[in-house]
Parts: C-alpha cells; sequence; structure tokens
C-alpha cells in the first residue's frame, strides 16, 4: 500500500501472457503478483556495481552510468525474452498436463478472485476488473437507448455466421457463498450461506402445483412438483435478464425482462412476454406482448387490475391490455418527460404528455435514464380506475413520491403523505393493498441511508407503514405498531 514502500500501478498485458503467468503462478504457489515481481527482480541481478571512472583528476560516473544503464536495460529484455520464452513452451507442455486434468476435472478457474490476501491471480486480476468496469461505465453511449435498438441488436447478432465445433462446460462448480476464495469485507462470505442460487426477481405459482422462477439474468424456470426438476422456459428469447414474473387473472403467465436495479450487474430486456399456456409451453419472440416500445429498459413490476395490466418501468407507468398480447403498450406517466426519447411520443395516453416527451432536458443526458423511475403501481380493489404509483431515484430526487390516479391514467397528481411516514425521505418503495382495498402498505427505503457517508448503516429499510384508509396520502402508521408486535407480546 501507498507509504508502505509498494507502489501500486495497473499493468497492461496480452490475455494469453496473463493466462501463462497465472499457470506459472499456480504452478508454484505463489500470486500472480508476486510471480510477475519475482520475475523482474531476477532480471536485475545481471550487472555489478561499477567503479568510478578518473578524468583530470576526477572521478566521473555519467557514462559508465549511460553504459550500465543500457546493459541493465539489454539484461531486462533478454531477461523477460527468456521469461516469456519459457513460458511459451512450458506453457504448451503445461496445458497439455496440469491444465488438462483440471479441465477434464471440470474444477478449472480462470478468472479466479484469489483469497483475501492475493492468492493465484487475486491481486491483480480483481484491480484490472474493477477498472475495466469503472471505464466502461463511463465510456458507454451515456442517456436513454431508443426503442427498438435491442432488437436490432440481436437481428445483428444473428446474421453472424455460426462458428462450428462443440462447446463443453469447464466450470461446472456449484457456487459456494461460503467458498474461501471469496472472502473479502464487503461481501457476506462465511455468513453460512453455502450453496446458493443467483438473484431470483420473479416467482409464481399456481393452485396445481406448478412453480415459476425468473433469475435475474437466468431467464424463466419451471416445475411441476412444486419446486423440484427445474426445465428452462425462456432461452428462446433475446434476453434473459427478468424484472417480474406474474400469473394473470385469465392464468396467463406474464414475463417483464429487464431487470429493474441500477446497479452493474443487472441489464435491460426486450419488453414483456405473456404465455396462456404455462404448464406446458415455453416463451418465444411470438409471445411479447405489443411492440419494441418496452425494449432496451427494464421493468420492477407488473400489476393486473380492471381488464389491464400496469407496468412499473425505468421510463414510468405504462398499461396494456391484461386479456391479448396485441396492441401497443400506452405510457401513462412519467414525472419528467422530458428525458425520455422521443420516440416514444406516439405511446403517450394524452396530448399533453405526448408533446412534453423528448423536450427540454435532452435523452442522451447522462442523468436521464435516473428521471423516470417507478418502482410500483398498486390498483384499488374498489375501483380499478384508481391507481396509486411509488416513483423515486433510491439515492433521492426532487420527483421522488407517491402519485395516484382517479380516472385510469388520464391525470395524475403527486401526493403528500401525511403521518409517520417521512415524506421527504422517500425512496424505493413497494405497494400493497389489502384485498377489500380498505388498507394500503408501503415499504419503503431511505435515501438518506443510503447516502450516509459516516457511522455503521445495518439497512437501508426506513419502514413498513399502513394508511389504515387505503388512500396514498395516509394518515400512514408505522407497522407493526409496538402495541401489536409479536416481539412485544412475547415479552
Amino acid at each position: 500500500m501507498a507509504g508502505e514502500g509498494i507502489y501500486r500501478f495497473l499493468l497492461r498485458m496480452p490475455e494469453e501472457l496473463r493466462v501463462r503467468l497465472n499457470d506459472a503462478a499456480s504452478g508454484t504457489g505463489r500470486s500472480l503478483n508476486k510471480e510477475i515481481v519475482d520475475r523482474l527482480e531476477q532480471s536485475f541481478a545481471v550487472a555489478p556495481e561499477a567503479a568510478p571512472v578518473r578524468i583530470n583528476g576526477e572521478e566521473h560516473m555519467h557514462r559508465w552510468k549511460s553504459r550500465r544503464t543500457i546493459l541493465v536495460l539489454a539484461a531486462v529484455v533478454a531477461a523477460l525474452a527468456a521469461a516469456l520464452g519459457g513460458l511459451i513452451s512450458s506453457g504448451r507442455t503445461h496445458d497439455a498436463s496440469r491444465t488438462q486434468i483440471q479441465i477434464a476435472q471440470k474444477q478449472i478457474q480462470r478468472e479466479s478472485q484469489g483469497t483475501e490476501n492475493g492468492g493465484p491471480g487475486g491481486e491483480s486480476n480483481e484491480y484490472l476488473t474493477a477498472q475495466r468496469q469503472f471505464a466502461e461505465a463511463r465510456t458507454a453511449p451515456t442517456g436513454l437507448v431508443d426503442p427498438g435498438a435491442y432488437s436490432a441488436a440481436v437481428g445483428a447478432l444473428n446474421a453472424l455466421a455460426p462458428v462450428g465445433g462443440a462447446w463443453d462446460n469447464i466450470t461446472a462448480v456449484k457456487y459456494d457463498a461460503d467458498h474461501p476464495a471469496y472472502r473479502d469485507y464487503f461481501s457476506n462470505s462465511s455468513g453460512g450461506s453455502g450453496l446458493v442460487t443467483g438473484r431470483i426477481t420473479g416467482l409464481a405459482a399456481d393452485d396445481q402445483g406448478h412453480v415459476y422462477a425468473a433469475g435475474a439474468d437466468g431467464g424463466v424456470w419451471r416445475s411441476v412438483s412444486g419446486g423440484g426438476g427445474w426445465v428452462s422456459i425462456a432461452d428462446s428469447l433475446p434476453t434473459l435478464s427478468s424484472g417480474d414474473l406474474e400469473i394473470a387473472p385469465d392464468g396467463a403467465l406474464w414475463y417483464a425482462t429487464g431487470e429493474a436495479n441500477t446497479g452493474g450487474t443487472s441489464y435491460v430486456g426486450s419488453g414483456v412476454y405473456r404465455l396462456t399456456n404455462p404448464a406446458t409451453g415455453t416463451f418465444t419472440p411470438a409471445t411479447r406482448v405489443g411492440g419494441d416500445e418496452l425494449e432496451s429498459t427494464t421493468i420492477g413490476k407488473l400489476r393486473f387490475g380492471g381488464g389491464k395490466v400496469w407496468a412499473a418501468t425505468l421510463r414510468g407507468v405504462w398499461s396494456h391490455s391484461a386479456t391479448s398480447s396485441s396492441g401497443t403498450w400506452t405510457l401513462s406517466f412519467a414525472p419528467n418527460p422530458q428525458n425520455l426519447p422521443a420516440s416514444l411520443k406516439p405511446f403517450a395516453q394524452t396530448t399533453a404528455l405526448a408533446d412534453a416527451i423528448g423536450t427540454g432536458s435532452s435523452a442522451s443526458d447522462t442523468n436521464a435514464p435516473y428521471k423516470n423511475i417507478a418502482n410500483d403501481v398498486a390498483v384499488d380493489p374498489k375501483n380499478a380506475n384508481h391507481v396509486v404509483a411509488a416513483i423515486a431515484w433510491r439515492s433521492g430526487d426532487a420527483y421522488n413520491g407517491f402519485y395516484e390516479t382517479s380516472n385510469a391514467g388520464l391525470t395524475w397528481t403527486k401526493v403528500n403523505p401525511t403521518g409517520a411516514i417521512p415524506a421527504n425521505d422517500i425512496g424505493y418503495v413497494t405497494f400493497a393493498f389489502a384485498k377489500d382495498g380498505s388498507k394500503l402498505y408501503a415499504i419503503n427505503q431511505s435515501p438518506t441511508l443510503l447516502n450516509k457517508v459516516t457511522g455503521t448503516v445495518n439497512s437501508l429499510l426506513d419502514g413498513i407503514y399502513v394508511s389504515n384508509n387505503g388512500s396514498p396520502a395516509g394518515p400512514w402508521s408505522r407497522w407493526p405498531s409496538r402495541r401489536s408486535s409479536p416481539t412485544r407480546a412475547r415479552r
């Protein structure tokens, strides 16, 4: 570390060389960093100390140092050439021996994160990966990607000539969240989770024992035995990024693509898909609902009511018929329509909304994707024309808050919630109406806690609240109350 006599820097090298160095480090039991440092140190142990040269009664080192520098540089080049030559020659035999055994045993891990103190390839590869991700996030196209771009990219991909040959899986190792190779201070490793799956962003079940699960980046899976024998049913779709999975009142399975998180491992989707025979069928591109208007975005929730399905997306609130896949989606509300692509104008529910789309601030602004985030929608069971929406950027923004419509989306009003819920600290919120619509529940994530610079934050959860009259305006009470808390009752 800086200040302790160690200088850190980013070293670029060909991938083939990195792999050979990594293999050499594994063979000697050293980290990749240690392997490189040792080879460099060995290359300098070649030139003796020079004696001073006396000219006209004075000692001079300059010319001899220049010659010495040349000799040292030549020696370094020769040593590196020899090292590389050794790696190239040994790499062939090494690949044919130990590496092949690893491949045969399906245990090879080229991209190991190493151990907490830097195992083979640990520190350097992890640091390089972080630098690449940092740069890519800032050199990618800013702003929003137009609808239709995703289909165009998939079309270009499918037009490429296929390469023959069979592929073998060489990393068939189950994911162990407590594996020593993943121990670091910011993870939950050693927490006792053991073998785990990835993020599940959608889960649905019917009353016949069919269970459907959507992985964050793994598509949709079906179990006909209540949770075993999983079979993939969405592999033919152009994306496997999942936002939500819901069974509609008519029994159809709706799949919203595009994981609604803003992290570096979340990806946009290609729209919403509807499967009328989920117990036996599979999703295909032909099962898409509408056109490409919901491409290149993320979708957090799908909610049904009054013959409609409502979608909470990165680009506002949308709606569609819940009984058909034909016809386009309708953009019902966006708090900052000027930050939407102008190509969405034809889908606006009202003329006023269409006129506002793509004006003022450009959709190419760096912050444009964060200006219309709808996290959830809820349809009032008493009145399907009454819909509430939780719209907010989790890190905080002026538009954060609750919105509602009483005329099925023609007009929307921002609500000022009263009571215990912090109106000035509304972040990522999930809604739920009571079955009879008498109560409205909300789980709120706090932007204040998320942005806290100092101190310990064990959770970003602000709290769970209930509006006992079913109105988003409240008054809201913290739920469960102290009086009804099960923990307090046991005491």
